[in-house]
């Protein structure tokens, strides 16, 4: 997972075996944490075992993802990140969406984790990660009696992809490609009561 090209044409992966730090306690904190490094200091691709969250971190010393504190950390200097690879390391979850007044578009989610993807003013969640990734979405809403469905709008304007599900749950298998929209509809016209989320997992 990679969100910025270094100069050059890509990380070096030289002398990969004498990139592992010694493994640190926990994610946060003054001493013995991952956020303690400093970014300056360490090569690309260099890797720590966290203890507490027992997982794998990789330092990508160009990537500018959002540091979410878990998934996604930021060192001390604020260069570079730490980013999880034991564990989900790219997805949207999103729930208590809402129906759109101006369209059939479910908007304004209560409740938000995202990981390599980012919401748009206009309700549409936004892969932000730097390279084309298979990743399986899954919508669910409560509209009985109702057709909901997955819409993926290419970044380059190219022809949306979606997937129609009847009555409450859809999903879709599909490749993401950076700047991808997804954005969970409603086929019919919806009622303010519907509720609906949207998940979204990168393989």
């Amino acid at each position: 997972m990679v969100d910025a090209k270094r100069s050059g044409g890509g990380p070096d992966n030289s002398n990969v075996g004498k990139r592992l730090l010694n493994p640190r306690r926990c994610l946060h904190g003054p001493q013995d944490s991952l956020e303690g490094t400093f970014g300056k200091t360490l090569p690309w691709g260099a890797k720590c075992f966290v203890i507490e969250e027992q997982a794998t971190y990789a330092f990508l010393l160009d990537s500018e993802l959002h540091a979410d504190g878990r998934f996604v950390v930021m060192p001390v200097d604020r260069q570079g990140r730490w980013v999880r690879e034991q564990g989900l390391v790219g997805f949207a979850s999103l729930r208590g969406g809402r129906p759109s007044p101006e369209d059939l578009i479910f908007t304004r989610y209560e409740h938000e984790q995202l990981v390599q993807f980012a919401s748009s003013p206009d309700g549409r969640v936004v892969y932000t990660g730097a390279m084309p990734r298979a990743a399986m979405i899954v919508g669910q809403a409560q509209v009985p009696e109702r057709v909901i469905a997955i819409v993926v709008e290419p970044g380059d304007g190219s022809m949306p992809r979606s997937q129609s599900g009847y009555p409450e749950s859809v999903n879709l298998a599909t490749i993401l490609v950076p700047g991808d929209k997804v954005s969970l509809v409603a086929a019919a016209v919806p009622t303010q009561d519907m509720v609906a989320s949207l998940f979204i997992v990168l393989q």
